[in-house]
Order: structure tokens, then C-alpha cells, then sequence
């Protein structure tokens, strides 16, 4: 969480399209995927209907794809509620 009242997170949406497509391009199953990020399947169908990732397993992700995770990066407002607190701080 940041000062300047925004929050950032992964856009998972857009992470896991692009982990799907190189899935398919390289003609892998989801269980393929999971064994060479090092998750369980489960943890990868969890993925696939909009759960996050712990830090390790996104570095994992982003060397796999190949891609930067700041370009997946999200920053959404707070809350009033939690930017009032936070200007009380």
C-alpha cells in the first residue's frame, strides 16, 4: 500500500491470458505448467478463476513468460475509509 492513496496489485486476469496462451503454444498441460512453476494443479485452476499468487510463484510466472510483472501491475484508489485512515497516521 502507498501514501499517495493507491493500492497496487497483479492484474491476475491478464497474467493468467498470457500464461494460457504460452500453455498452448507450447503445447503444455495445466499439470505440465504447475510441475515447472512448482505449484499443484490445484494452485493453477485456483489461478484460472481469478485467485492471486504468493511473490515467489509470480517471479516464477514472469521468468517462465518471459515478461516484466511491472507491466502487469494495477493501481486501484483506496477506499475513502482506508485513506482517511491513513491520513490519520
Amino acid at each position: 500500500m502507498e501514501k499517495n492513496g493507491s493500492v497496487a496489485e497483479l492484474d491476475m486476469a491478464r497474467l493468467q491470458e498470457m500464461l494460457e496462451r504460452e500453455r498452448r503454444r507450447r503445447k503444455m498441460t495445466h499439470l505440465e505448467v504447475a510441475a515447472e512453476l512448482g505449484v499443484s494443479d490445484a494452485t493453477v485452476r485456483q489461478w484460472r478463476r481469478g485467485f492471486g499468487m504468493n511473490g515467489d510463484t509470480a517471479l516464477r510466472l514472469a521468468l517462465l513468460l518471459r515478461v516484466d510483472l511491472r507491466d502487469f501491475a494495477r493501481q486501484d484508489p483506496l477506499p475513502e475509509n482506508q485513506k482517511a485512515a491513513l491520513e490519520t497516521s
